[in-house]
């Protein structure tokens, strides 16, 4: 979910793949459901996922103490160290995780899943009413960062690893 410069929040539903919208006097906007191709997961998707873990860290916080106070702590955690998944689902959902972001005109754009090896990112683009208005395609080793008026903000990672912001007008 993602909340609007309005006010409103839209909450992108994976069971059937659509945009519902809630206004801030808590009226509801149901978009309709959008049609997508089920992606099975394959034994590259296994390998891309485990490869993709193996390169990044996390940490997790925990709070130690009562009501009146407390400690945080953090412990880092080695992804290696977490057991691979014993039960694979078939299909990807429709979207990843933390897929919605939102553009100062009130677009929504949804981070589509897509089939392992896949070159780029690919968006879908939901209006106010939950319609799909439109799809966008970033180049492969490009992420999406933000919005100013009339522009999308995108970083570009080259060989090097090095990080190069870019600016696409909408």
């Amino acid at each position: 979910w993602v909340v609007a410069p309005d006010g409103r929040i839209a909450v992108v539903r994976g069971e059937t793949y659509r945009v519902d919208w809630i206004a801030p006097n808590g009226a509801r906007t149901t978009g309709p459901a959008v049609p997508y191709e089920k992606i099975r997961i394959t034994d590259a998707d296994k390998k891309a996922w485990k490869e993709a873990r193996s390169r990044t860290g996390t940490s997790i916080q925990t709070r130690v103490g009562g009501a009146g106070g407390g400690q945080t702590q953090t412990q880092a955690v080695n992804p290696r160290d977490i057991p691979d998944p014993t039960d694979w689902p078939e299909f990807k959902p429709p979207f990843v995780g933390n897929a919605a972001t939102i553009a100062p005109d009130g677009t929504v754009w949804v981070l589509r899943t897509q089939p392992a090896g896949a070159k780029g990112m690919l968006y879908d683009i939901f209006d106010g009413r939950g319609q799909l208005v439109g799809r966008a395609t970033l180049p492969e080793r490009t992420r999406l960062v933000g919005f100013g008026k009339g522009v999308a903000y995108t970083v570009r990672v080259d060989e090097d690893d090095l990080q190069y912001l870019q600016r696409y007008k909408l």
